[in-house]
Order: structure tokens, then C-alpha cells, then sequence
């Protein structure tokens, strides 16, 4: 096949197959979920009690999927005047206790029952932790959790900034073709990564932990560029294992550090296997794909191709300056995104809310129940004072209310899902989280610096001839002179060339 045709079928492919990627991300819900509820509903007929047994049972999936405890009605309370103290009723609990002529009943209690039990339907809101947005996967948790009990979700959330993931996903990205462009001439076939820019854009929907991935990933294809590169080459067995398999086999631990290194990144972050092994796979196919078009380059008009006299023993630490534009991208978005609020993203409005105000009112009313009249709640008993004829006047300054210390007592219990629905209906914005201080947020950063700064030094070593070309011994007809490398004996060339037991490759136009 021809260049020509070549270039045609990989840009054909790798299009069609990142462009597949990023519907799969959008699809999925990985494009627009940072934390939020889960609304389960069943029939009224359910008891709640049962909901929240089940709900809670498997501790397994509580510690993925669960930011708190599921909301319902059998989970709340409601304060209630024992005349002389206050004690906290559960909400499933109450018309058992008070009944709806009790003056004691303030109301509160049957608005914060319509929040969960509502048209024939019972409700519970379950708080999610972020990233646990395939829907599918936790429509089949949910299922394996309420077993034969027939119930429906639907998920708010709030949006990820994903103007900021993919900006920086895309200025990552040039500097990477910059570097690329630069060194083409040092690390010849390095262009071949060029097509991994699309392919590898749909980790940008994880933020810092997507851009590790996509660095380890890209770090890996670098690593093993050459062997690629010959694999496509050849096709007898005898050939591979020959020019490939036995050459390159120092390669196959680095493999397995790389692998290492993602599996950690994918086990301890939000990233899924959903879009990783998918993203993996087009990687692959896109790369040798890509390496073989490049090896196609110019074929006709060169008149001779540099042939490897000696093979690498080890593999090219170069991939650690490829790397670190994703590196720099995961760090900044690591930084940013605590910063960045997120839109509140849901189906329908919430009509059934209750106000932090009507909480305190009802502390207030059951707190000073004991000295109002019967017959109403603003019943208060009036003051009165001495009049200027010595008869009691009322006092029309007194307003009856009580004072009551709102510390003594819980905090409105449903703030933060009340909050949230709140905002969901008016389309608001979600406050950054600053100061979350987990080690899980900053790991995918701490493994891209663990490369980068291994392949930095041992690159200097290079640079700098203690690994390459030692200071004494066979290549004694070589000095330094301020700080460079310098031949001095032209002589040696063949020597260098042919009997050099070096661990690292020399090259020579054959």
C-alpha cells in the first residue's frame, strides 16, 4: 500500500474511532457527573424500613458508590414538646404518636413527609460519590440491593468542567506535537504518536486521574516504538522472533511497570474500566496503524535507510519528555477543578421542598409549647403591665416569642439535599470543594513524576557520558572538554562501531 492511502486509511480510522470514544464518554454519563443524588421510587405500599435494611446491606457497594446515607422518610425525625423536654420522633413514626387534631402537630411533619412520600410513590435520595456515573452500572447494583422489589432511578447530579479538562487536554496536546516535530530527527518515527492526540482524548473526561492514564499510555507506546516498528516489518515467525521477540526482550518488564502503573491509577481514582479498555484497544490498533504509515514515509525517494548495527539492549527513557506536557495538564487540572463550580444537572423539578426557616419555626413552637394558650399556634399568653390608674394594661411592645439557643439543639437535618434540589430547579451553580486533602487526588500526579523524574536522570546520565561513554578504559581515545564530549581519534570509529558491548544502541548509515 502507498503512503498515500496509507494516510487516508489511518486518518479514516482514527477519527471514526476517537469520535466513537467520545459518544461512548458523553453516553455514559462521564461527561456531565462530579458528585449527586440517585432518586429511587417504589410504591407508598413499601415499607421504608425494608428500603433502608436493604439499601444498607452490602458494605461493598456503600463504600464505592455511597457519599452518605440514603434519605428517607424512616431515616428523619421531628422534634415533639413531652411537656418539659423535647424529643426527637421518627418521621415514619409520628401520626402513630400525634394525631392530626393534637395541637402539639405544628404541620412540619407532614410537609417533610411529602418530600418522601408523595402521588402513590415513596422516595429515597441516595447521595453519590463522584464518578459513579455509568448509569447502567448502578441501575444493576441497585437491583442486585432492592432484589423483587419493583423500583425506578433517576440521577442528578452536578456537572464536571469539562471546558477545562479539554482545553487543557488540547494545549497538552500541541505541545506535544511541538516536542514531537522537534525531535523527529533524534528519535526517528516519534511522528507515529501523532495519531494517538485523538484517540487518547476521551480520557479528558476524568480529569487529572484520565490525563495519567493517557500519559502512561502514550509513555508505553513510546517505550516500545521500535520493536513496533520492526514487528510491522516482518511477518515470518522466525523473522519476529529474530528481529523482534529476542532484540527487544529488556522491554517486557517496562511493559509490565507501565501496566502496573495504570491498573493502580484505575483502582484507587475515578477512572473507569469502561472507557479505559476501549480507549486501550483504539490506542493499540491506531498506533501500529500509524507507525506503519510512517515507516512507508519517503520510501521511494531515499536512496539508503540508517540500518541498526548495534540494537538497544534497553529500552529509549526518552518517553518521559513525551510524557510530561500530560503531566504538566494533570497537575494544573488537579489544582484547578476544587476550585471550578460545576452546573446542577437534573430531569424534572422538585416541587416538595422544606425551608431551613420552617425547621427553626418548628423548634420554636414545640420548644415554647408549654407556655402558649390551647387553641392555635400563635396563641401566646399576653403581658401585661401597670397602667397610670394602677389597672393592668396590656403590654403592646411584648411580642411572646420565646428565646431559644437554636445551638442546643440538632441542625436542619436535610440542608444539604434540600440545597441541592433547590439548585437543581433553579439551574444553579455548585459551590467549589476546596480542601478535600485526599492522597487519592494527587496519586495520578505522584506516579507521572515518578516516571518523568527516573527517565530525566537517566537521560542526564547519558547526556553527560557516565552511562554511554565512560571516562576510561576502551574509550580512552575520548575526552571531555567543557563539559562535551569530544573525538579525538578517528581511528576508533571502527572499534565504537562493531566491538562496542555497550547496553545501549549505535547507529550507522549502512
Amino acid at each position: 500500500m502507498s503512503f498515500f492511502r496509507s494516510f487516508l486509511l489511518l486518518s479514516l480510522v482514527t477519527i471514526i474511532l476517537s469520535a466513537g470514544l467520545l459518544v461512548l464518554g458523553f453516553s455514559s454519563g462521564y461527561g456531565g457527573f462530579r458528585g449527586g443524588y440517585a432518586v429511587l421510587s417504589a410504591d407508598a405500599s413499601v415499607d421504608d424500613r425494608l428500603l433502608q435494611s436493604r439499601l444498607n446491606g452490602s458494605e461493598n457497594i456503600i463504600s464505592n458508590i455511597y457519599a452518605g446515607s440514603p434519605v428517607s422518610e424512616s431515616s428523619q425525625w421531628v422534634m415533639l414538646d413531652e411537656f418539659g423536654s423535647l424529643q426527637a420522633v421518627p418521621l415514619d413514626q409520628y401520626n402513630e404518636r400525634v394525631l392530626s387534631f393534637d395541637p402539639r402537630n405544628d404541620g412540619y411533619a407532614n410537609k417533610l413527609k411529602d418530600v418522601f412520600v408523595r402521588d402513590g410513590k415513596r422516595y429515597v435520595y441516595i447521595p453519590l460519590k463522584s464518578g459513579n456515573s455509568a448509569l447502567p452500572s448502578l441501575d444493576r447494583q441497585f437491583v442486585g440491593m432492592l432484589g423483587d422489589i419493583p423500583f425506578s432511578a433517576e440521577y442528578i447530579g452536578i456537572g464536571k468542567p469539562l471546558r477545562l479538562f479539554f482545553t487543557a487536554y488540547a494545549a497538552s496536546s500541541l505541545l506535544l506535537v511541538i516536542i514531537c516535530c522537534l525531535k523527529k530527527k533524534t528519535h526517528p518515527g516519534i511522528t507515529a504518536v501523532f495519531a494517538l492526540v485523538p484517540a487518547l482524548s476521551c480520557f479528558a473526561f476524568f480529569g487529572a486521574s484520565g490525563f495519567a492514564a493517557a500519559a502512561l499510555i502514550l509513555g508505553l507506546f513510546i517505550c516500545l516504538r521500535e520493536p513496533v516498528g520492526e514487528l510491522v516489518k516482518h511477518r515470518s515467525l522466525k523473522l519476529i522472533y529474530k528481529n523482534v521477540i529476542e532484540p527487544y526482550k529488556m522491554h517486557l518488564p517496562f511493559l509490565a511497570v507501565f501496566a502496573a502503573a495504570i491498573a493502580v491509577t484505575v483502582i484507587f481514582t475515578e477512572l473507569k474500566l469502561l472507557v479505559l479498555l476501549p480507549g486501550f484497544i483504539v490506542s493499540v490498533a491506531v498506533f501500529f496503524l500509524s507507525v506503519k504509515t510512517v515507516s512507508l514515509w519517503g520510501n521511494g525517494q531515499r536512496r539508503f535507510v540508517p540500518v541498526m548495527i548495534i540494537r538497544r539492549r534497553l529500552p529509549d527513557f526518552s518517553f518521559s519528555l513525551y510524557m510530561a506536557p500530560l503531566a504538566a495538564a494533570a497537575f494544573v487540572v488537579m489544582l484547578l477543578t476544587p476550585y471550578m463550580p460545576g452546573s446542577f444537572s437534573g430531569g424534572n423539578k422538585f416541587d416538595y421542598l422544606v425551608d431551613e426557616q420552617d425547621y427553626l419555626a418548628h423548634l420554636s413552637y414545640q420548644a415554647s409549647f408549654s407556655t402558649r394558650q390551647l387553641g392555635g399556634q400563635g396563641a401566646l399568653y399576653p403581658a401585661y403591665l401597670s397602667g397610670e390608674d394602677g389597672l393592668p394594661v396590656e403590654d403592646t411592645k411584648y411580642t411572646g416569642l420565646p428565646k431559644i439557643n437554636f445551638d442546643d439543639y440538632p441542625p436542619f437535618p436535610v440542608k444539604h439535599l434540600m440545597d441541592f434540589l433547590k439548585n437543581v430547579n433553579t439551574g444553579g451553580k455548585a459551590a467549589p470543594v476546596i480542601g478535600k486533602g485526599r492522597i487519592f487526588e494527587c496519586l495520578p500526579v505522584l506516579i507521572l513524576l515518578l516516571f518523568i523524574f527516573s527517565g530525566l536522570l537517566f537521560n542526564s546520565k547519558i547526556v553527560f557520558g557516565k552511562i554511554l561513554l565512560p571516562a576510561k578504559g576502551r574509550f580512552a581515545g575520548f575526552k571531555k572538554f567543557t563539559g562535551m564530549l569530544r573525538r579525538t581519534d578517528i581511528n576508533r570509529k571502527n572499534m565504537l562501531l562493531y566491538n562496542g558491548k555497550d547496553a545501549f544502541r549505535i547507529r550507522k548509515d549502512a
